[in-house]
């Protein structure tokens, strides 16, 4: 799952600029998480706040053009026939969840994520365009690793807590339900700035020492989840679980979408974990 290695020469230029780059990724998640506890913003609010941090980071930081955010080659966007069908396809379940919570009692936040949701369906309609051999491989690999770690953290909290399984149809069901709405949602939340932004600034193809800049990602993806859980346990022990998970289950993600390219591998994945935690965790 590693890039092709470039001649020991130009690697060191490479490298050469990766303390600052590291600066430049803690200070943009550092910003966003001071901002999640200034403000005090829920799960929801948190998640729409990095939309306006990741393109100012991808157009001010990285300077590089929006849509290698989801295809790290960048291609034109075409608008043809199938990039329609996808979006269209994928948009259903956010136009769905938008629709319901603006025939109830209108809550805003919940309003932008739907909307947003909309957007990532484009955008993931995009990275299918792009999809190949390549991406298929790192995709079915990054769910045999990142998923099953993630799947399996999900089991083990389940089953310490003692929580019933749900019955079949019910959890097929539920995964439908979320399926639908996380895969559009990480094309322009949380997924897409972790590994279509910030990883990808931290390595760039051809440099070395790729698992360490894989498990700063993965570190700063960890503690970047404490602003919205910071109640529920000492600061300490709290940022350990959070970062532990989320290396187990960001260095792979970290190393497959530097393997194709595509966020479609990793938006997949991130997007399988979370429905399963909703099938376990929901409602409770």
């Amino acid at each position: 799952m590693t890039d092709h290695s470039a001649p020991a020469s130009d690697s060191a230029e490479l490298n050469a600029g990766r303390p600052r780059r590291l600066l430049e990724a803690v200070l943009a998640v550092a910003v966003w998480m001071a901002l999640g506890m200034a403000f005090h913003l829920d799960a929801n609010a948190y998640l729409l706040l990095g939309i306006p941090i990741t393109v100012v980071f991808q157009v001010g930081v990285r300077r590089a053009p929006l849509q290698a955010l989801w295809v790290r080659s960048a291609p034109p966007l075409r608008l043809d026939l199938p990039t329609a069908a996808f979006a269209v396809v994928l948009a259903v379940r956010p136009a769905y969840g938008l629709f319901r919570v603006l025939q109830s009692h209108p809550d805003w936040i919940v309003i932008g994520w739907w909307t947003a949701a909309l957007g990532g369906a484009l955008a993931c309609a995009y990275a299918l365009r792009s999809f190949n051999r390549v991406t298929a491989w790192a995709t079915l690999g990054c769910l045999a690793t990142a998923g099953l770690i993630g799947v399996a953290v999900m089991a083990a909290g389940a089953y310490t807590q003692d929580i019933p399984l749900r019955q079949p149809v019910d959890m097929a069901v539920l995964g439908a339900k979320w399926i639908s709405a996380y895969l559009p949602m990480t094309f322009v939340m949380e997924e897409v700035f972790f590994r279509g932004a910030l990883d990808a600034h931290l390595h760039h193809p051809g440099e070395s020492k790729g698992i360490l800049t894989a498990l700063c990602t993965s570190v700063l993806w960890g503690a970047w989840h404490y602003p919205v859980v910071a109640h529920a346990a000492s600061l300490p022990a709290l940022l350990l679980q959070l970062i532990g998970v989320q290396v187990l289950v960001g260095v792979p993600l970290s190393l497959w979408w530097r393997k194709c390219g595509n966020l479609f591998a990793t938006g997949l994945t991130h997007a399988v974990i979370d429905t399963v935690r909703n099938i376990l965790f929901s409602g409770l």
